[in-house]
């Protein structure tokens, strides 16, 4: 991979092995609302936004009603989900190794950016990122997208970047790398000329990834450190 700047990951799927605490705090959730539960296949509860999500989930289009969805999820998440959501094995090893090369890394993530920093907390690496770019618990933020967060990470990861016209975030961006497990990740890093890595180790659906092109895809975490650690030169990842 040509030399970067600015690691920008994805987190659940990406980092995180969240099945386990997502899955079993959106059980909670169904069991509360007297809906039918989530069955083991369900990974379509990881990665997009959690309104679109609960929009799904709950079959309709009525913000009152998701909403309230979404604040049954984070009650019972907020109670058992950091605690059951370790790293893919490998991934604190990759982050220490691109701290330890001079790396800046952000997270972007749909995930609300207290559930994040509270994970990064437990697994003991509260300030490995310079920036963490995410939704919030503010229903507001419910339907943000990776396009928008993304351009909230170049802005903070530049000293002239919140005041920055487009055209110069763009021109940073090619500084930069995005590395996510779902179409949307690739998709969003494309909009910002960004080269991107698919993260096939996740939960998005392979064929969307596939279908939105990214630049690179690796099976594992220890293929994505081989590759972001390559710097060019042609590693047998």
């Amino acid at each position: 991979m040509p030399d970067f700047d600015l690691a920008i990951f994805d987190f659940d799927g990406t980092l995180a092995d969240s099945r386990q605490g997502i899955f079993d705090a959106m059980r909670q959730t169904l069991r509360e609302l007297g809906l039918p539960p989530l069955t083991e296949d369900a990974t379509w509860v990881i990665g997009p936004s959690i309104y679109d999500i609960y929009a799904k989930a709950l079959a309709t289009d009525d913000p009152r009603v998701i909403h309230r969805g979404i604040a049954a999820f984070r009650r019972h998440y907020a109670r058992t989900g950091p605690g059951q959501t370790p790293p893919f094995p490998g991934a604190l090893d990759m982050i220490a190794g691109l701290r330890a090369r001079g790396k800046r890394l952000a997270i972007c993530s749909l995930k609300a950016a207290d559930f994040i920093q509270d994970i990064l907390q437990r697994w003991g690496i509260p300030n490995a990122f310079e920036s963490i770019v995410a939704t919030s618990l503010d229903p507001a933020t419910t339907q943000h997208t990776k396009e928008m967060l993304i351009e909230r990470v170049l802005a903070a990861a530049f000293p002239s970047g919140a005041s920055a016209p487009e055209d110069a975030l763009r021109a940073r961006a090619q500084r930069a790398v995005m590395i996510g497990d779902t179409a949307s990740d690739i998709l969003a890093a494309r909009y910002w000329g960004m080269r991107s890595v698919a993260a096939l180790y996740g939960y998005g659906d392979k064929a969307q990834i596939a279908a939105a092109g990214p630049g690179w895809s690796c099976h594992s975490v220890a293929e994505l450190a081989c590759l972001l650690n390559s710097d060019g030169a042609a590693a047998a990842c």
